[in-house]
């Protein structure tokens, strides 16, 4: 028997049966971690790290058995392994969880910081606090990352600590909101930016559903046209009858075409339906909040609809129905209008009297006079001008007499949200001044115009002393509604 120090090592059958090995590892097909990997956050040293350790060994080998041949071997290894360990990242980022929305966001966030996928209980919990507003996203991520089970974990996610420190130091009274501001105004041009690229992204879609409506009508248009000279073709060689028998079953297959097109341009054009979901959840408010505003308007529609028969609430742009559930608390009967559907559904599924449809031909299929109150939240700022017009049009012939209209909207004169807090939301048209919008009331023929300007449970109050000037910019009612009456 050798002893171990010189121990005879046949480096050339060690070499050939590595690059074997090698040859074998590298036919398959090597891909690149998932978006998902369980091992990407246990793999404790990457792979020029490894190749370094190995190449190490090999020299330390060398020295203490004087065996050349091992360290060529452990050399050849160092060499090519990084062709068999492929490279990989030890943390995420924000984006890497906020490109998804609803129960996707879930599903990635509890597989990515967990390593599992959302136990039944707590998806529910998250995902019905999700959707009304009691928690976003990021509070979500904390809560995962930062509970016992994600602290055992130790996934890394950069940006994430930072949020959390930020959202603790932001509740704080007073100091908290003044830091926000001053956050806002330092991210101004990122939020701009975002909200154009947004825009540009809304437009893109805009034009490509347009392009597909265009190409659907010339296909629908040519199928007509040759139906037609297929009729005429018909009508030399058969009777009459026979013509209407074939025309029948041509009509019968282009509304078969036309419904299933139709079918699949509805559905893209609800495509982002999910995403403003969760941005009303995220910037709009919890539900609570949102019914504890509403409730200023309870005693005008309530006085309005008095003595009415029939005295019906229309809700246009309902959104998630906040207010249709206090209406409905209150023994008044409501319906909601909007245009998402699953904000629909979610009203559906609480029992409220819900329709998807546009705003300005649902109120054209109502009768004159046949409503008692009409009431949007948040709801004329997405309008273009002329639209706005006709929503005031429609609303004053639909209305009873004595009827009121109601619409809450942004405050300009509040000089953060006139110049940060409105463009927040992408799919806003513009800010319109209190007295623009009383304007336009009058002169469609309302009476009985009135503002209010909404600052309870929506703004902290100035700290002491401060500036009047000062207090009249930043802290103006972020909010106001119109209140008009049908005289």
């Amino acid at each position: 028997m050798n002893d171990v120090g010189t121990e005879i090592i046949d480096e050339k059958d060690v070499l050939e049966r590595v690059e074997n090995e090698l040859a074998k590892i590298n036919a398959r097909e090597i891909k690149s971690p998932a978006f998902y990997n369980k091992e990407s956050h246990s793999l404790p040293l990457v792979a020029h790290e490894k190749s370094q350790l190995l190449w190490r060994m090999g020299h330390y080998i060398n020295k203490r058995f004087n065996s050349k041949g091992v360290e060529k071997v452990f050399k050849y290894l160092a060499k090519h392994f990084v062709r068999i360990i492929p490279r990989t990242r030890r943390y995420y980022v924000l984006e890497d969880f906020l490109q998804y929305y609803d129960e996707q966001f879930l599903n990635n966030a509890y597989k990515l910081i967990l390593g599992r996928d959302p136990d039944p209980k707590g998806a529910k919990e998250y995902l019905i606090a999700l959707r009304n507003g009691t928690l976003n996203r990021m509070r979500i991520l904390e809560r995962l990352r930062y509970s016992k089970e994600g602290k055992i974990k130790k996934v890394k996610i950069r940006g994430l600590l930072f949020k959390r420190i930020m959202n603790m130091v932001y509740s704080l009274p007073i100091i908290g909101y003044i830091i926000q501001i001053i956050f806002v105004i330092i991210k101004f041009p990122i939020i701009i930016r975002s909200a154009e690229r947004y825009e540009a992204f809304v437009g893109t879609k805009f034009t490509e559903y347009q392009s597909d409506f265009h190409e659907l009508s010339d296909k629908l248009s040519r199928q007509g046209d040759r139906a037609d000279l297929l009729s005429e073709e018909l009508a030399t060689k058969a009777s009459v009858q026979d013509v209407y028998g074939v025309k029948e079953e041509l009509a019968t297959k282009a509304n078969i075409v036309t419904s299933e097109e139709l079918k699949k341009l509805e559905e893209e054009s609800h495509e982002l339906d999910n995403f403003y979901l969760a941005f009303e959840n995220h910037f709009r408010g919890t539900r609570s909040q949102i019914k504890l505003r509403a409730e200023e308007y309870l005693p005008i529609v309530r006085e309005a609809c008095t003595g009415m028969q029939d005295a019906t609430v229309v809700d246009i742009g309902c959104g998630r129905g906040e207010w249709l559930e206090i209406l409905k608390e209150n023994g008044i009967s409501a319906r909601g209008v909007d245009l998402n559907k699953i904000m629909i559904n979610e009203c559906l599924n609480r029992g409220f009297d819900v329709i998807e449809a546009d705003v300005i031909k649902y109120f054209g299929s109502l009768d004159n006079k046949s409503v008692g109150a009409i009431t949007g939240m948040h709801i004329v700022e997405h309008l273009p001008f002329e639209q706005i017009i006709k929503l005031f049009d429609e609303a004053y012939r639909t209305l009873k007499d004595g009827g009121v209209l109601i619409l809450e909207t942004p405050n300009p004169e509040n000089l953060m949200v006139g110049a940060c807090n409105f463009y927040t939301d992408p799919t806003h048209e513009r800010p319109i001044p209190p007295l623009t919008i009383q304007f336009i009331a009058e002169e469609r023929g309302f009476g009985k115009v009135s503002i209010m300007r909404l600052k309870k449970d929506r703004i902290a109050e100035p700290p002491s002393g401060m500036d009047p000037l000062l207090q009249g910019i930043f802290y103006a009612a972020p909010d106001y509604a119109l209140v008009a009456y049908k005289v």
